[in-house]
């Protein structure tokens, strides 16, 4: 038996029309900017392409953008970053977060002295009785003792530079004394005053309970609240030129009436090195603290409570300052 082949005729598939219509629609715009937008040379692509980003291939863009917009890692329990000038957070975390705070205590004792010293007209050159409260204070120490007498101009520095608990303690008496005559807890009265000028300058989440930031549970204050005090400080002149001081000599007399003089260090390491102040801190219950400034084209603030180490703080506060210029400038 014989087979023969089956034919079968295969239609052609159509383009359904639409199809048809977008593809012309598409020929005729592509032929219409070739025409009337002829493309760019090479090179003034190239030249395009670094004028908008700064940067000649992908991989620096990427690195540029991660770099701003990812926070570094920061070894604090708490951070916060202020603008200066304008008081306003850039960034913070847990900054509202309330915690001990240690020396950084000192900014509030500092700036409020001065200020009472401009509202009284008291000359900074007056001197001081160190009392033996005052010269038997633990901690850090600007090493006065019972009986010496010092300016109250040398006094602020000693609080600010070796972080003089003794300085501290000294500045209270005295300005206590001011603040309410024939007082007898005058330390408790700056104390008091303290409080008062945090409250009247929107410190809410700040308590003091000494002059010098000595351990205690109820000396607390947020980073945001020392980010904010220390932008109000630094616009006194004489308070910026205190902390920017790397090096102070003291004239100070003694119960004898010999003078020694006392050559006093800054704390903070970071000085000269772009930034230029603020304090110090560290106690076991608060950990390392810091606080800085930085004033070029663009002044930063930066607060860090408890810091993994003493070396961290310096660590952090340069990550910090360096991501925050990128990012917020």
């Amino acid at each position: 038996m014989e087979s023969f082949p089956i034919k079968i005729s295969i239609r052609p598939q159509k383009t359904p029309c639409s199809t048809l219509l977008c593809t012309s629609l598409a020929f005729r715009r592509k032929s219409f900017y070739k025409e009337t937008c002829p493309s760019p040379s090479h090179n003034n692509m190239l030249q395009l392409t670094l004028n908008r980003t700064g940067y000649k291939s992908k991989s620096e863009r990427s690195k540029r953008y991660h770099s701003q917009n990812t926070v570094p890692i920061i070894s604090a329990s708490s951070y916060c970053v202020l603008d200066q000038n304008s008081n306003k957070v850039l960034y913070g975390f847990n900054d509202f977060q309330i915690r001990e705070v240690a020396s950084l205590t000192k900014i509030m004792t500092c700036i409020l002295c001065l200020n009472i010293v401009k509202i009284n007209q008291i000359d900074l050159d007056m001197k001081v009785l160190v009392s033996s409260r005052a010269g038997n204070t633990s901690g850090t120490s600007a090493g006065l003792k019972a009986g010496d007498t010092i300016s109250i101009r040398d006094l602020l520095y000693g609080l600010m530079l070796p972080s003089g608990n003794d300085a501290a303690v000294s500045l209270a008496e005295f300005f206590g004394e001011i603040l309410y005559t024939n007082s007898i807890k005058p330390i408790k009265r700056f104390v008091s005053e303290m409080n008062r000028f945090a409250k009247e300058i929107g410190m809410p989440s700040t308590h003091f309970a000494n002059p010098h930031g000595l351990m205690h549970k109820k000396n607390l204050a947020s980073a945001r609240d020392i980010g904010k005090l220390a932008c109000l400080a630094l616009k006194d002149n004489i308070f910026k030129d205190i902390v920017n001081k790397k090096n102070y000599l003291a004239e100070i007399k003694g119960r004898d009436g010999f003078i020694r003089y006392a050559n006093w260090k800054n704390t903070n390491k970071l000085l000269g090195k772009g930034f230029d102040g603020v304090k110090t801190g560290v106690t076991i219950t608060a950990g390392p603290c810091l606080c800085v400034s930085m004033s070029n084209e663009h002044n930063l603030v930066i607060v860090l409570l408890n810091s993994k180490s003493m070396e961290d703080r310096w660590v952090d506060a340069k990550k910090l300052s360096e991501w925050a210029l990128g990012k917020y400038y």
